[in-house]
């Protein structure tokens, strides 16, 4: 099945998508990201499969992965988006256009490789929903922010405006009081002493 983006409705799916599956960290939401986006993930991925993974993700992280899950019914889908998520952060956290690029590829090719398709150099995996969203991922990737808040819950996310540090008017608040902390902190005695001294000049012309 092919995902076009052709519309704001379409932009919407991938963005929602893209941000879910990077702010995915527990297996509840993993399962809850296969239910919201039928046919984004292969619905089955055979156990054996998962062992490519640890070229994605850290063994010890596949392995911690693995552990959270326990025993929940097609626990290996679940690893694997949760295997996903961990690598779309990394990619979204790149430091440089060049490993984002690597990354990318890599992404798309795990997500091929689950979803049963032999990677060969010279033909690509057909179309889908998640080659789709990764492409609409790398056309959008200077709007790919990470929210300056560190105790936002979601703070992966599209940004809308440039230079844009938080994802929204919540955490931007939390920037503000930040910012006025710094301000106190930095020039506060300054400004402190230069009120008293105002303060007493009137007081002497009185």
């Amino acid at each position: 099945m092919e995902f076009r983006i052709k519309n704001d409705s379409d932009r919407k799916v991938a963005e929602t998508f893209l941000t879910d599956l990077a702010n995915l960290l527990h297996p509840a939401g993993a399962q809850k990201l296969v239910s919201k986006f039928e046919g984004f993930f292969p619905t089955h991925i055979e156990a054996g499969e998962l062992a490519g993974l640890r070229e994605l993700v850290s063994a010890r992280a596949l392995e911690a992965f693995t552990k959270n899950v326990g025993n929940r019914p097609e626990k290996e889908v679940l690893v694997y988006l949760l295997c996903l998520g961990n690598y779309l952060r990394c990619l979204w956290d790149a430091p440089d256009l060049h490993t984002a690029a690597w990354q990318w590829f890599w992404l798309r090719a795990y997500g091929a490789i689950a979803s049963g398709y032999h990677l060969t150099v010279l033909d690509p995996p057909p179309p889908s929903p998640f080659e789709g969203c990764m492409r609409y991922l790398w056309s959008n990737l200077h709007r790919a922010g990470h929210c300056s808040n560190p105790d936002c819950p979601a703070p992966y996310y599209f940004g809308t405006k440039k230079g844009q540090q938080y994802c929204s008017e919540d955490c931007a608040e939390y920037g503000q009081r930040e910012a006025k902390k710094r301000w106190w902190t930095e020039h506060g005695e300054k400004w402190r002493k230069g009120r008293k001294a105002k303060s007493k000049t009137k007081k002497g012309k009185k």
